[in-house]
Order: structure tokens, then C-alpha cells, then sequence
């Protein structure tokens, strides 16, 4: 954007400011947008807020503000965005008489689809003492402020965080401070069920209820995406305890939350520093995110933990894991295994499921507990995952070729590919790519999926079927998915988790609902496998209760793919 066009702009939202012409400036906005005004209460994040605050600053009828001199000078500070600043002297006249005003305002503007609009605002009476003559001078340090934010909620960005938490800890070095690291569950399954706007007012919320909580010797910041840190005097375990408990509980307005179809939930790291003028601001976040990140946050509670040293040092191994894992895929080091899944009518193998162990140059393996998860936390998983099933489908090759009976094989992917819109379609290539009949290939999805990816899962799924692949329901019963999604979703194999099964020999509770989630799969033409079953006696609960299908150690542990096939398809005999 030019810097007059940009000048123009800023000129045009002055003149209607002060001609209190609010459709004028209903024409300029974005939306979002945010405000800082002279007080440090007054923050506006609408429109409506700005029409509330102009009433109340001109509301008086009897006060004229007439434009005396304005200066404006453009700063680009990127492609998208321009930043305009203003230092107006006003001519104010009342009945008590006349006066000048001298004020100051930093304009943000952004490229939008509906053309540039004023996103961010920041007015205020500055004080000239009489040795400071440039009013650019002080506007530029209003612009350092205005840059120190975060252009969505008004509260710190990660730079400004970091800034401010070194002026407090030099300002009151006898406190005793906690940083405080926590980013919201499932913050894209808001996003796609309520829409981004909603997702924008989450944040929103938690930003201005985080500040609000915060004193004079304490501060907070967005630092990024759905991640929230603070910095905020320690005064004890059980204190903290409950300022948590607060924290969680005005995430946002009961308004909001009412709108919203998932309860606000966090998972949150402490650390509590031994030296804290020792240690780096940006240390001490990062060792709040290690402890943050040593929970499980698909969970639907609030959680915290404090930090301990030999969280770093798992942080350290899972980081040299995920260093050798590119190499470990040239090298074959990752191994395929499947584990049989048997007819309970019959007892002979019906299916089975394709896993993985990562081999280690002594022979020693990982399970794929240790090294998964932290796949799932980078674009690593969607290359591992294509790899294994490129390995799957050359193990289902060759045995086709050697004329084995070769059963139907699950395996699971990760959600992260339905974020990618071709991923069915380079699916479907890579199992092309062998000729491997569709109908052999079991399609997973986990409970979790649905969560962050409702839409598109079930386009998926009817994709999936048109193409010819099964679809399973995997981990039913993990406390994700609802029976809504049971009956809109037509998939051909319910997998009950284990946990549903662990005490069905004892506990008659346990028992009942797991012989209601069996009718129900039978109910919606769905085969019902019952995983983990360890031992007879869960064997002969699942068999009463008409489970169609075991898997779990009682008939077979998960076993390398050659073995597998030398114990479950032997080749028909090749007639000459």
C-alpha cells in the first residue's frame, strides 16, 4: 500500500472521529479490531465497544472539538500491513472557555477481501515535558508499545511477555514469581464446529480474564496461537492451587460458554525458578512448556503440572529420538508387525492389525508409545505413516504373488492428514501402486479424530467406502465419541477399547455396558471387536455377550509380518 493511500485513510478516520460520524468509522474498521485508549481499562475489541467509548469521550453536546493542525507520517511495516501515525492539536471549547488538546494516535492497517481497514488503535494525552519537542518521537515509542501486542487480544505478544516479566523481576526482586505456560484443548475442534469468529472470541476472553487476574507485580502475554504464559508471585502450593482453580473457571463468560459445544479446557506447566535473576525469561517459559508437555492434553479436564528436572532429560531423549527417525526410515529400522485378530464363532483368524517397532542397532525395540506421540507433534507423522503403509502393501504383494489367503489388514494414520485435501487420493495411490485389492485394507479412525475433524471425517468415510476400503471405529469407548456420531457415520467394524473388557469377569457395570455397545454395533450393521482380551475369563464374557471378533494377548502378542504370515496364511496349493 502506497503511504498516502495510507495517509488518506487515517486522515478520513480522524475527521469522522471528531465529527463523531460513527458510520464513518464503522467503514473503516476490521473486524477483528482493538483499541487502547489513554486508561488501562480502556481496551475495546469491537465496533460496538469503540460506539460506547466514543459516547461516553464526546458525550457532552456542549463540547466542540475543533482540528487545530494534524500531522501524519505512514511507517510499512510489511506487505499486508501499514501503520499510520497522528499527532493532532484540538481546539476544545466549553462553557467554562477555551483550551488546546494535544493528541496522539498510532493506526494499524491491514489488507482485508473488502479492501484496507483499521485493525488497531491506540489514542492517548501525552505530556510534553518542555526539553521534548518532537511529537514524532514520542509517537514512535507509543508504535514500540503498539508492537509489543498481540493484535487479537491486546494483551502481551511473546516478545512483549518477555520485556515485561525482566521489568518486574528487576522492580520487586523479593518476590517469589511462578511462570505459567498452558495452551487450550482441543482449540481447532472450536474453531471448526463454532467457526473462527467464536474461535477469535475464545481468546479473546481468556486474554482479558488472564490480565484481569493478574496484579501490578504480575503480567501475561498470548505468545502464540491457543498458548497463553504468565508470570505471577508464588505464595505457595495450595495458593496456586487455587488461583488455577480461578483461572479455569473464568477461562470465558458463562454467555460463551453456553454457545459453545465443548467445555474450556487447559493443560498448563509450571515452573517455579531457584534463581530467578539466573536464568533467561525465554528459559524459564521453555521449562513451563516441557512440564506442560508431559501431559496428555486430549483429555477433557484441566490439568497442571510443576516442572522437575528429569522432565528435561525425557525432553532431551525425545529429542534424540526424533533426530535418528529420518535416518531410521532409510535404514528399515522400523519394523512391521501385526497382531491377529480371531472369529470367536470359528477361532480362526479373521483380520489383523499392522503396528510398528522401531529396531535399534543392538536388536533391542521401542514401542511405539515412546516415539508415536512425539511423531504426532510434528509434519513427521504424515511422512512415517506413508511409509508404513508403502511397507504393508509390500508384505500384502508378495504374499498375493506366493498365492497366500491374505486377510483383511487395519491400519491407523494419523488425524493430522485430513487437514491435507489430497490425502484420500495419495492414499489410494500408494495402495494402487501394488495392486492391492481395496476390500484388504481396513481404514482406522480413533474416537479422537472426530473431535477435531467432525466434518470431514464423514466425507471421508463416504469417500472411503466409494473407493472400496473398510472403515473401523478404533478405541470405542475412550470417552471421545457420541452415539450422535455412531449414527450418522457408516463404518463396517466397531473396535471396543480394552478398557471396557479389563473387568468384565468382576463387575457387573462394566459388564452391561459393554453388552450394550455390542448390540449396538450389531444393531448398526457394524462387527464388534473387543480388544485386549487377556484371559479366558474375558474370553468367555465377550463370547456370551455375542462379540464377533478378539484381539489381544490370550491368542497371539503382535508379532514381525513374516511370522505372521507363516502362521495365519499358509499359501494354497499352485495347480500346474
Amino acid at each position: 500500500m502506497r503511504s498516502v493511500e495510507a495517509e488518506q485513510i487515517a486522515q478520513r478516520f480522524i475527521q469522522c472521529y471528531l465529527r463523531r460520524d460513527l458510520d464513518g468509522i464503522g467503514e473503516l474498521l476490521a473486524q477483528p479490531l482493538f483499541w487502547i485508549g489513554a486508561e488501562k481499562s480502556d481496551v475495546f475489541y469491537s465496533f460496538e465497544d469503540v460506539c460506547a467509548h466514543m459516547r461516553q469521550l464526546h458525550g457532552d453536546p456542549k463540547v466542540q472539538l475543533l482540528l487545530e493542525n494534524m500531522q501524519v507520517e505512514s511507517f510499512s511495516s510489511g506487505r499486508d500491513t501499514t501503520t499510520v501515525l497522528a499527532f493532532l492539536r484540538l481546539g476544545v471549547e466549553a462553557e467554562s472557555g477555551a483550551s488546546m488538546l494535544t493528541v496522539r494516535m498510532t493506526l494499524q492497517l491491514r489488507s482485508l477481501p473488502q479492501g484496507w481497514r483499521i485493525c488497531c488503535i491506540h489514542s492517548s494525552v501525552p505530556y510534553f515535558p518542555p526539553q521534548d519537542t518532537s511529537a514524532v518521537q514520542v509517537t514512535r515509542r507509543q508504535l514500540e508499545e503498539l508492537r509489543l501486542r498481540d493484535a487479537l487480544t491486546g494483551i502481551y505478544n511473546m516478545e512483549g511477555f518477555v520485556a515485561a516479566a525482566d521489568q518486574l523481576r528487576r522492580r520487586w526482586p523479593q518476590n517469589t514469581y511462578v511462570f505459567l505456560k498452558f495452551g487450550i484443548n482441543g482449540f481447532r475442534y472450536i474453531n471448526r464446529t463454532s467457526g473462527f469468529v467464536v474461535g477469535d472470541q475464545v481468546l479473546r476472553h481468556i486474554a482479558g480474564h488472564l490480565q484481569a487476574s493478574c496484579s501490578e507485580q504480575e503480567t501475561c502475554g498470548r505468545v502464540e496461537k491457543d498458548i497463553f504464559a504468565a508470570m505471577l508471585v508464588f505464595r505457595g502450593k495450595a495458593d496456586m492451587a487455587r488461583r488455577m482453580e480461578q483461572i479455569r473457571a473464568a477461562l470465558v463468560d458463562e454467555e460463551l460458554r453456553r454457545q459453545l459445544s465443548v467445555e474450556i479446557n487447559f493443560t498448563a506447566g509450571l515452573y517455579l525458578p531457584p534463581d530467578l535473576q539466573g536464568e533467561e525469561i525465554k528459559d524459564m517459559l521453555d521449562k513451563a512448556l516441557v512440564a506442560q508437555q508431559s501431559l496428555d492434553s486430549s483429555r477433557a479436564v484441566s490439568e497442571y503440572v510443576y516442572y522437575a528436572p528429569e522432565m528435561s532429560a525425557r525432553w532431551y531423549a525425545d529429542s534424540q529420538l526424533m533426530a535418528k527417525a529420518m535416518s531410521a526410515i532409510e535404514s528399515g529400522a522400523f519394523k512391521l508387525y501385526i497382531q491377529p485378530q480371531v472369529e470367536l464363532a470359528t477361532g480362526s483368524p479373521a483380520a489383523g492389525e499392522a503396528l510398528v517397532r522401531w529396531q535399534q542397532p543392538d536388536g533391542s525395540l521401542i514401542m511405539p508409545g515412546a516415539f508415536i506421540p512425539l511423531f504426532e507433534h510434528s509434519e513427521f507423522i504424515l511422512e512415517f505413516d506413508f511409509y508404513m503403509l508403502d511397507l504393508l502393501c509390500r508384505h500384502l504383494r508378495r504374499w498375493l504373488n506366493e498365492g497366500r489367503p491374505v486377510l483383511p489388514i487395519s491400519i491407523n494414520q494419523s488425524r493430522r492428514h485430513l487437514a491435507h485435501s489430497r490425502y484420500l487420493e495419495d492414499f489410494c495411490a500408494v495402495v494402487d501402486k501394488y495392486r492391492i485389492p481395496h476390500e484388504l485394507i481396513v481404514f482406522e479412525l480413533t474416537e479422537s479424530t472426530f473431535v477435531e475433524y467432525n466434518d470431514e471425517v464423514y466425507v471421508m468415510a463416504r469417500r472411503l467406502h466409494e473407493m472400496g476400503f473398510l472403515l473401523a471405529i478404533d478405541d470405542f469407548g475412550t470417552g471421545y465419541a457420541s452415539l450422535n456420531m455412531l449414527s450418522m457415520l457408516s463404518a463396517d467394524i466397531l473396535k471396543i477399547d480394552r478398557s471396557l473388557a479389563i473387568d468384565c469377569e468382576k463387575n457387573r457395570r462394566s459388564v452391561v455396558i459393554l453388552q450394550k455397545v455390542v448390540e449396538m454395533a450389531h444393531e448398526t450393521k457394524m462387527i464388534a471387536v473387543c480388544e485386549g482380551i487377556e484371559t479366558a475369563g474375558q474370553l468367555d464374557c465377550v463370547r456370551q455377550l455375542g462379540c464377533d471378533v478378539v484381539q489381544g494377548f490370550y491368542y497371539a502378542r503382535p508379532m514381525p509380518a513374516e511370522d505372521f504370515a507363516g502362521q495365519y496364511l499358509a499359501p494354497c496349493a499352485v495347480s500346474h
